[in-house]
């Protein structure tokens, strides 16, 4: 068995590669140790320059025996920690190697021939290499300890520096064998290689049959556990061989097939060359070495002064860290300490400064003229007097004696600035509402010192009502004679007021006065129409002034809406101002001041509208109440709105009564008692006319304001008023006309100006349109009337064939078709002839009378046009179907001159229209 033993690294390599204690072979056999077979791989360190040869392969084999006996008395545990170690698994490829090239009992006897020869040629001994076992010698070990081990007398006459450096003869011849049969070897190198890894694959099954063997005889538990613990062993040997085989040295002496024993010779001899000469390297550098172990000495020396120096810096820095620690706590509590002082003095300056009152403040305030900086003092003087009531209110009666000194003083303040603003308000109230234009200006004056009242309400609530009294009289002082003046005028001013007598149904015979034989009104025609009066809808907005020295006469409707608005502005402002100055949000204050004026101004409508028949004038006020209503609810002013309640409920009233008595006079009207022109349109309906026209208008604006049950109302009366007119004509035509024609043309005058004068104004109604449908039946009447005359035959030919003319086409000639018979009521060609003639010959005259006539019936030219040419399209009908007929029936009168075509005969009867 060989056995691998790696020595430590450190040793330097020699010249052919191999460490100077490297790799030894330990071979140890069955039958020379006389004991039984032992398994297992160790570690040995030794000193191969103590031993000669021989000694050190006794070594080798005295460790392989140990190893051996180890291995078999070891543990599951002991082979793990065997195998696990990379220098056994080495050893174990190692082995694997060296036993295939010894497996002859030649080489072994050779080995052991060897061991004997080295036993007799002694190696002179040298100090033991350090290892793990036996360590190095320290470096602090004095320089006297390496002379006496140097001349120690159990070493005089071995030691290397004197002991020549000669081998023995049989040793020299030995190696000059040796390298011839390396010489030899080299020239089988290449047949060599090609058997190298089969013999290491054979080296390695031998191993482990060998490894097998060992492990026969113990128990069946143990070969188990001890089974998987080779396996591992196993495959660390198979990567030390891996290793070794990478070695260039081993490698080619094993693929030579060197002889062992030659080649461990070889290697012998070479590390005792290498010892030799490293020993002398050695003790030539003894003096370096002592020097350099001084150096140390000087340097550790330095380094332990420089330790502690180091741990009594330490120890100083430590001291440093309490003291700083000990320091940032004193500063914490002098920064709490300056904290709360800071703290302190801040609240302190700040509660000296708002209860301290300057000398100034008080001269000013006790003295001074009340102006913008009196009021800016005061407002500085209230904020302390609020600050020291608050104090007052914390501290209770125990307050400050700061406090208690200042009572005194802030009392004798407060009485003398109480007074002192008491008289400047009612100063500047008694000067500045002298006259309405500058009101104004005068509340953005008084706003200026609105702080001042705010100063007396909150200390003085007695003397703050009383300047709220003073306001209020001064306020009625000036505009209750101001409008009282105003609303003296509107009498002087205004039309005079219509009538019981200013009805639609009422005679104009019945309005002319007795003794003067005139009319009393002078603008009756704007009692039913708007007139002048519908610019003041469209100026609702626009401020009308009416100087009071004017002589102007204007509709009561205008002087009204003026002076209200100029009410509702005024009332506005002092909303407005009596918010802003007294803080009053209710507008008890405004009602107060406009109390005496909002009274006249409603008792002066009420007076004109029981008087008042003029349902236009009225239906206007409706319109100029909801106007202003709506405006004073988008600027949340409800002073005037009881007002304006108030004003549209008895206008609503007056308004349906009056409707209400025009209804009547038409209802019960007295055709015999009514004069008019002859067939033109009657004045009845010329009222009625411009009066629905002015209610659709009016009604149009109202629907703006949301006023829906008036609008609602108004419209049912309407229906009813139609219905009466339409009633009325129908009696007055029949008592005034005997003949049919002349009754039509009364009622399409009539009925013709109705429908205009709404179309004039672009309105429409569903009574509009029931008018309309009786013009157009009433129209249609009097064109086959006027027509029938002169054009009898042609018109009846028509009305007989249209149904048959309806599939007839003047673009098809019919050149090629049958005439098919018309049956019994056919009319002869010469029937057919006949007409043709008859309306080519006198069309042209007839046409020109009936349109004389149109002129002279009808006032209205735009309707006569309507009429005539209603007639010319009667007429080109009633040719059409004349045409068709000949077309298809009568071919040979297409050729005659008198047929003309349809657009030829409109061409020429254009000429005709008005």
């Amino acid at each position: 068995m060989f056995m691998v033993a790696r020595l430590p690294d450190y040793f330097v390599t020699s010249p052919i590669g191999f460490p100077q204690v490297g790799f030894l072979l330990v071979y140890s056999a069955r039958s020379k140790m006389g004991e039984p077979p032992k398994r297992g791989f160790g570690m040995g360190m030794f000193d191969t320059s103590k031993l000669g040869m021989g000694n050190m392969v006794s070594k080798m084999k005295d460790m392989g025996s140990s190893m051996t006996t180890a291995l078999k008395t070891s543990t599951t545990g002991t082979l793990k920690a065997s195998a696990g170690s990379s220098n056994n698994l080495a050893a174990l490829e190692t082995e694997s190697k060296l036993s295939s090239r010894a497996s002859s009992t030649n080489n072994l006897a050779a080995l052991e021939r060897t061991r004997d020869d080295n036993q007799n040629n002694v190696m002179p001994p040298i100090n033991p290499v350090p290892t793990k076992s036996s360590p190095a010698p320290s470096l602090n070990s004095s320089s006297q300890d390496i002379k006496t081990d140097t001349s120690s007398p159990s070493s005089a006459t071995t030691s290397p520096l004197t002991a020549p450096r000669e081998l023995s003869k049989s040793a020299l011849e030995r190696i000059e064998e040796t390298r011839e049969r390396e010489r030899k070897e080299r020239e089988r190198e290449r047949k060599q290689k090609e058997e190298d890894e089969a013999l290491l694959k054979e080296a390695h099954k031998k191993s482990k049959k060998l490894l097998g063997d060992l492990l026969a005889d113990e128990t069946e538990e143990e070969k188990l556990e001890a089974g998987d613990e080779l396996e591992g062993s196993i495959e660390g040997i198979d990567l030390d061989m891996n290793e070794l085989q990478k070695n260039t040295e081993i490698s080619r002496a094993l693929t030579e097939g060197a002889d062992l024993r030659n080649y461990t010779l070889q290697v012998e001899h070479k590390l005792t060359q290498l010892e030799r000469g490293t020993i002398v390297d050695y003790l030539n550098e003894g003096d370096s070495v002592a020097s350099l172990y001084r150096q140390i000495i000087s340097c550790d020396t330095v380094l332990e002064q420089l330790e502690t120096l180091l741990n009594n810096f330490q120890k100083d820095i430590k001291n440093v860290g309490g003291e700083i620690k000990k320091l940032q706590e004193d500063c914490m509590k002098h920064q709490v300490k300056l904290n709360n002082r800071s703290n302190v003095e801040s609240l302190l300056e700040r509660f000296v400064s708002q209860i301290h009152i300057p000398l100034e403040m008080q001269d000013f305030l006790i003295n001074g003229d009340v102006n913008e900086m009196y009021q800016e003092y005061l407002i500085e003087f209230n904020r302390k007097v609020s600050f020291i009531e608050t104090q007052k209110a914390v501290e209770g009666d125990d307050h400050l004696r700061a406090v208690q000194d200042l009572d005194p003083i802030i009392r004798a303040m407060q009485d003398r600035a109480i007074a002192k603003t008491r008289a400047f308000l009612i100063a500047q109230f008694s000067s500045r509402f002298r006259d309405t234009n500058d009101v104004k200006a005068n509340h953005r004056e008084l706003l200026r010192f609105s702080y001042i009242y705010q100063y007396l309400f909150k200390n003085d609530p007695v003397v703050a009502e009383e300047m709220k009294t003073s306001y209020q009289e001064s306020g009625s002082r000036l505009y209750t004679p101001y409008f009282r003046s105003i609303l003296g005028n509107m009498n002087r001013l205004t039309y005079e007021i219509a009538n019981k007598n200013d009805l639609i149904g009422i005679d104009d015979s019945q309005s002319i006065n007795f003794f003067t034989g005139r009319r009393q009104i002078k603008h009756k025609a704007s009692v039913f129409a708007l007139g002048i009066r519908q610019k003041i809808i469209e100026e609702l907005d626009k401020m009308d002034t009416i100087p009071i020295d004017s002589t102007e006469k204007r509709p009561y409707e205008a002087i009204f809406k003026s002076n209200l608005l100029l009410l509702l502005l005024k009332g506005t402002d002092e909303m407005m101002f009596t918010q802003d100055f007294f803080l009053e949000m209710d507008g008890s204050m405004c009602s107060n001041i406009f109390n005496r004026v909002i009274q006249m101004v409603f008792e002066n409508l009420q007076e004109y509208v029981n008087n008042s028949y003029d349902s236009i004038a009225i239906f206007i006020l409706i319109v100029i109440i909801d106007k202003y209503k709506v405006s004073l609810a988008t600027r949340l002013s409800p002073l005037f709105d009881q007002l304006l309640d108030s004003a549209h409920a008895v206008l609503m009233e007056r308004f349906f009564f009056v409707f209400d008595n025009n209804l009547s006079s038409v209802k019960n009207a007295s055709a015999k008692d009514l004069s008019g022109v002859d067939l033109q349109p009657h004045y009845v309906t010329r009222r009625y006319a411009e009066y629905n026209a002015s209610l659709l208008y009016l009604e149009k604006i109202s629907q703006n304001y949301n006023d829906v049950p008036f609008v609602t109302r108004l419209n049912q009366n309407l229906g009813k008023l139609r219905e009466e007119i339409e009633k009325f004509l129908l009696r007055l035509a029949e008592a005034k006309y005997r003949d049919w024609r002349s009754k039509t043309i009364f009622l399409m005058n009539n009925y013709d100006l109705i429908t205009s004068v709404l179309k004039e104004r672009n309105l429409t109604s569903p009574d509009a349109e029931q008018i309309e449908k009786l013009l157009d039946m009433k129209l249609t009447d009097y064109v086959h009337d006027e027509l029938n005359k002169p054009f009898a035959r042609l018109l009846n030919f028509s009305k007989t064939y249209e149904t048959l003319a309806a599939d007839i086409s003047l673009e098809n000639n019919y050149e090629d078709a049958e005439a098919k018979p018309l049956g019994r009521s056919a009319l002869k060609e010469e029937d057919v002839k006949s007409i043709m003639e008859d309306f080519y010959t006198h069309r042209n005259a007839e046409i020109s009378k009936i349109r004389d006539g149109i002129r002279k019936q009808f006032s209205n030219f735009q309707f006569g046009e309507r009429i005539l040419g209603k007639m010319i399209q009667t007429l080109l009908d009633a040719y059409t179907v004349l045409l068709k007929m000949i077309f298809r029936y009568y071919r040979d009168l297409r050729r005659s001159s008198m047929c003309t075509s349809p657009i030829q005969l409109k061409a020429e009867m254009d000429k005709f229209m008005l």
